[in-house]
C-alpha cells in the first residue's frame, strides 16, 4: 500500500508528458491503489455472509468492513505525519468531524452509557464511517482514478442487485441457505419480510449478496443512478449497453425488495442530476437523461411486477394513490417529530452510548436498568441519543458543508471532467443525506461511501488547482511504483 500511495503523488505529473504518447503513458502509470481493493471490499466482505455456514462469524464479517478502513486512517496517519509534503490538505469538513467524534468521546463517560465497551464500539463505528474523508483524498488523485472508483462502485452494486433479481426469480439457486439469525430468531422469522408473488407463491425479499432480506435494496439505489449516468455519458457501445443492463437490475431489485424509500431516494438522485445539467446549460443531456430514467424504470417495474405480482403493484402505487407526505409521516415521519418533540427535551445532552443497535446487541447490556435499551431507526434520533444537541448540530453542519463544496464543483468554472465528476457525486450525496429521514446512514456502510466520495472528490479538486509547475516538477514514478 505504501508504493501506491506515494503513486498517487505523481498522477498529474505524467501530465507533462507530450505528443500523443502521453495519454497512454498516463493510464499505465495510474495503477491501482488501496482505494480500488476497498470499494471491492465493501462489496465483497458483507459477501461471505452469503456463504452457507458463516452465520456464527457474522458478528466477525461485519466488523471487519469497519475494520478496514479504521486500519486505512491509522496508515493515513503514519503518512501524514512522516511524508507531509505528500498528503492532501484536510476536507473542509474535517474540523467539524473531529469536534463530533471530541463530543462522543466525552460521552464514552455519561453516566448511562449502556456498558464501556459498547460505547467505545459505537464511537468505533462513527469514526470507521467518517474515516474515509480523512484518507481518501491522499489515494484519490485524478479524475481518471476517480471515474474508475464510480465504475467500479456501478459493477459491484450492479453484481449484487443482479443476484438479488435471481433470487426472486430461481430462490432454489440463488437465495443464501441461511438467513441472518437477527432476522429468524425473531417471533414472526421469515414471515415478517415475505409477500405474495405472481402465482400466490410466497417471496422473500431478496437480499442480494448479504444476509438480510431486503438488504439489496440500498446497493440497488447506487445501481440505478450510477447505470442511468454512465449510460447516457458513455460513447463505448458495450459500456453504455452494460450500464444500461445494471441500472435494470437496479430498478428491478429496488421494486422486488418492496422498499418504497429506496425508490424515492433513486428517484430524488435522478431529479438533482437533472437539475445540474439544466443550470449548466446542457438542455440536450438534461432532456435525453430524462428520457432514459423513464424508460428504465418503466421496464424495470413491468419486468419486477410480473414476477411480484399484484402485491408489488399495490405497494409502489401507493406513492401516487396517497399524499407523500402523509405516507411519509404514518411510517418514518413520526420517528422524525418523536425525536425533536420528546427525545431532545429528554436528552438535550444525549443519553448515553451503546443503548440503540447493534453495538447494544453485541457489545451491550440489553437487560440494563439503568441504561435500558432505546428504540432508533433512523440518523435524527441516533444523534439525540449518542450525543444530544451538539451532535445533532456539529455532525449534519460537516455533512452541509461536504455537499456545498460537491455543489461549487459542479456550478463552478472548472476542469470539465472534475465538473462532470462533481455532478455526479453531488446528485448520488443529496440522495445519501436524504436517507436521514428513513435509515441511520452515518452509521452503516452507505454513509462510509459519502464520506469516501467526498474524500475522493476532495482529493482531485486539490490537485487540480495546483500550478502546472508544481504537477511538473515531481519526478514520474516507475512502472512498478505505481502498481
Amino acid at each position: 500500500m505504501n508504493t501506491a500511495l506515494l503513486a498517487t503523488g505523481h498522477e498529474y505529473a505524467s501530465r507533462s508528458v507530450q505528443g500523443g504518447a502521453r495519454s497512454t503513458s498516463r493510464k499505465r502509470q495510474i495503477g491501482w491503489n488501496f482505494a480500488e481493493w476497498f470499494v471491492l471490499g465493501q462489496t465483497f466482505f458483507p459477501a461471505l455472509l452469503y456463504i452457507p455456514g458463516s452465520q456464527p462469524f457474522r458478528v466477525l464479517i461485519r466488523l471487519f468492513a469497519y475494520a478496514i478502513p479504521l486500519a486505512a486512517l491509522a496508515y493515513y496517519s503514519f503518512i501524514a505525519r512522516h511524508k507531509k509534503g505528500r498528503v492532501s490538505r484536510p476536507h473542509p469538513a474535517t474540523p467539524w468531524l473531529i469536534l463530533a467524534l471530541t463530543v462522543l468521546g466525552v460521552m464514552l463517560l455519561h453516566p448511562t452509557t449502556n456498558t464501556f465497551l459498547a460505547g467505545l464500539a459505537q464511537i468505533g463505528l462513527y469514526l470507521a464511517v467518517m474515516s474515509p474523508v480523512f484518507w481518501a483524498p491522499a489515494f484519490v488523485k485524478s479524475p481518471e482514478r476517480l471515474r474508475r472508483l464510480l465504475w467500479l462502485l456501478l459493477i459491484c452494486n450492479g453484481i449484487n442487485s443482479l443476484v438479488g433479481v435471481m433470487q426472486v426469480r430461481d430462490p432454489g439457486t440463488w437465495m443464501p441457505r441461511e438467513f441472518s439469525s437477527n432476522i429468524t430468531q425473531t417471533q414472526y422469522g421469515l414471515d415478517a419480510v415475505g409477500y405474495a408473488g405472481a402465482g400466490g407463491r410466497t417471496i422473500i425479499r431478496p437480499p442480494g449478496l448479504g444476509d438480510a432480506p431486503g438488504q439489496v435494496a440500498g446497493p440497488a439505489v447506487f445501481a440505478l443512478f450510477l447505470g442511468l449516468v454512465f449510460a447516457l455519458t458513455n460513447k463505448v457501445w458495450w459500456k453504455k449497453l452494460l450500464s444500461f443492463l445494471l441500472a435494470w437490475a437496479g430498478g428491478a431489485a429496488i421494486f422486488l425488495s418492496f422498499v418504497r424509500a429506496s425508490f424515492l431516494i433513486a428517484i430524488g438522485m435522478t431529479v438533482v442530476y437533472f437539475l445540474v445539467q439544466l443550470q449548466s446549460r446542457r438542455i440536450a443531456r438534461a432532456a435525453t437523461f430524462a428520457l432514459v430514467v423513464a424508460a428504465v424504470i418503466t421496464v424495470a417495474f413491468i419486468s419486477a411486477a410480473a414476477t411480484g405480482g399484484q402485491s408489488l403493484v399495490d405497494r409502489f402505487q401507493t406513492l401516487l394513490a396517497d399524499n407523500p407526505v402523509n405516507l411519509y409521516n404514518e411510517n418514518r415521519g413520526n420517528q422524525v417529530a418523536n425525536a425533536f418533540s420528546e427525545l431532545l427535551p429528554q436528552y438535550p445532552f444525549g443519553a448515553g452510548l451503546g443503548r440503540w443497535g447493534m453495538m447494544l446487541s453485541y457489545f451491550g447490556n440489553s437487560t440494563s436498568a439503568v441504561s435500558p435499551p432505546i428504540w432508533v431507526e433512523i440518523q435524527w434520533p441516533a444523534f439525540i441519543v449518542d450525543g444530544g444537541i451538539l451532535l445533532l448540530l456539529l455532525y449534519p453542519v460537516g455533512v452541509v458543508i461536504a455537499l456545498s463544496q460537491e455543489a461549487r464543483l459542479s456550478f463552478g468554472r472548472g476542469d470539465r471532467q472534475v465538473k462532470q465528476l462533481a455532478a455526479l457525486i453531488f446528485s448520488a450525496s443529496c440522495g445519501i443525506f436524504a436517507l436521514c429521514f428513513s435509515y441511520p446512514v452515518f452509521l452503516a456502510p452507505i454513509g462510509m461511501q459519502f464520506w469516501f466520495l467526498a474524500g475522493g472528490l476532495h482529493g482531485v479538486k486539490c490537485v487540480s488547482r495546483r500550478p502546472a509547475t508544481k504537477r511538473t516538477a515531481v519526478k514520474p514514478p516507475s512502472a512498478t511504483s505505481a502498481v
